[in-house]
């Protein structure tokens, strides 16, 4: 026999818009800087660290090449491999922030397990901006930190089950000081 499970109009509704946004952020760079980073933390969350690993480097590296085909060298082999070399150090680089989140948040309590995962993204920035020769402003280190944290304590609330107000205070909280961050320059 099979329980009766209710749920509400408003909850069916709101699972559907979540879950467009989600898709949403696939193809529209503003939304996805959001939804992405609450997709890496929560798959990472929900493997072990070696499959997960290997997983974010298939999810991060194969798009790649088919996304930036045109600039794929083609004059010599060693100029391929070079550049699949550097797109896979790029995929590396940009996946080992959310290991690090994977091993380091459970051992830390409460709120703080939110912590790893910006910080490494932080770090790991400082060193593929001067590797790639991509320069920094000095807001994007924050606004980055802000993305990057906001994903990790939604991804907390998720687990811990916190129902919608603290979701909706965390969320309008974090868009808030993105926006004033980004528009005020800080």
């Amino acid at each position: 026999m099979t329980p009766n499970v209710r749920t509400s109009r408003i909850s069916q509704i709101t699972a559907w818009a979540v879950a467009s946004l989600f898709v949403l952020g696939f193809f529209f760079h503003s939304v996805g800087m959001w939804t992405g980073p609450i997709l890496g933390v929560w798959f990472v969350g929900t493997q072990k660290p070696r499959r997960g690993f290997l997983w974010l480097m298939a999810f991060t590296f194969i798009p790649d090449p088919l996304f930036h085909w045109r600039s794929f060298p083609l004059t010599s082999l060693s100029a391929a491999l070079a550049y699949l070399g550097w797109m896979l150090l790029g995929a590396l680089l940009s996946v080992l922030p959310l290991i690090f989140h994977r091993l380091i948040s459970p051992r830390l309590p409460g709120f703080l397990s939110t912590l790893p995962f910006p910080l490494a993204a932080i770090v790991f920035d400082f060193l593929v901006r001067p590797l790639f020769h991509i320069g920094t402003a000095a807001n994007s280190v924050f606004l980055s930190f802000l993305l990057c944290w906001f994903a990790a304590t939604i991804v907390w609330l998720w687990n811990r089950e916190i129902r919608t107000p603290l979701y909706a205070l965390c969320a309008g909280l974090f868009v808030v000081t993105y926006v004033l961050v980004d528009n005020l320059g800080l």
